[in-house]
């Protein structure tokens, strides 16, 4: 088997394992997360968004697999504005998931710290508000990429998508030099600081003060949750 072939075969069945794997893990957190029990916590609210959300990612990613691992052909006559959406649901995704996990930070930061506090701040009311405010910005940071400017980066293949590479633009120049960036910066940068500050805010607090034994285990098991998404995020 040539180098060639082993890779393409790495990469094909790689990807089957991971999306499998995937979509049983999100399935369960879906299930785990919509029972009517956890469904009366905040932090059980996004962490059951950010599943949808991540579910709506790996299905989007299925395209790349049927066009580049399996080589299927794009003859869809509306490939460029699919282009679009798919590049805008990914880029969402990866904006918006980060944030929430910030979000579900905070809020055991505020359960931690501020217990007294808790059912003032930690509303349901309060988390909708998040969501809306949070789906909102996160929408208007990646919706350049829905302008008719971005469509294929080079005409003989419909594949990549993006500005045109062949003759750059004031957007072409953005997107390519910029783009990645601030990506770097609001996805991954900004939001691993503060779910790292916030995760050894919590750590103090639980160790410092004396709880009562149920509601310091509840915490150190959040905590455990909250430390693994962080590692997976990064």
């Amino acid at each position: 088997m040539s180098a060639s072939s082993l890779s393409t075969a790495i990469g094909t069945y790689g990807y089957i394992a991971t999306f499998s794997l995937g979509l049983i893990g999100h399935s369960c957190s879906l299930w785990t997360f919509s029972q009517r029990r956890l469904r009366s916590t905040s932090t059980t609210v996004l962490f059951l968004t950010i599943t949808i959300f991540d579910m709506l990612y790996l299905f989007m990613s299925l395209h790349d697999f049927f066009l580049i691992n399996l080589g299927l052909p794009q003859l869809s006559l509306y490939y460029i504005p699919l282009c679009r959406f798919r590049t805008f649901i990914i880029n969402f995704v990866q904006t918006i998931s980060p944030w929430l996990l910030v979000f579900i930070a905070f809020d055991r930061v505020i359960r931690a710290r501020l217990p007294h506090r808790t059912k003032q701040i930690c509303r349901k009311k309060n988390i909708v508000i998040v969501l809306l405010v949070t789906i909102s910005c996160a929408v208007a940071f990646n919706s350049h990429v829905l302008q008719p400017s971005f469509a294929t980066a080079f005409p003989f293949n419909r594949i990549i998508c993006g500005p045109l590479r062949t003759n750059l633009t004031d957007y072409g120049i953005f997107y390519y030099f910029t783009w990645s960036a601030l990506q770097i910066w609001i996805n991954i940068l900004v939001p691993a600081l503060l779910m790292i500050a916030c995760l050894i805010a919590v750590y103090r607090k639980v160790r410092n003060v004396a709880l009562v034994r149920r509601n310091q285990q509840l915490q150190k098991q959040m905590l455990l949750l909250m430390l693994s998404k962080v590692i997976l995020f990064l």
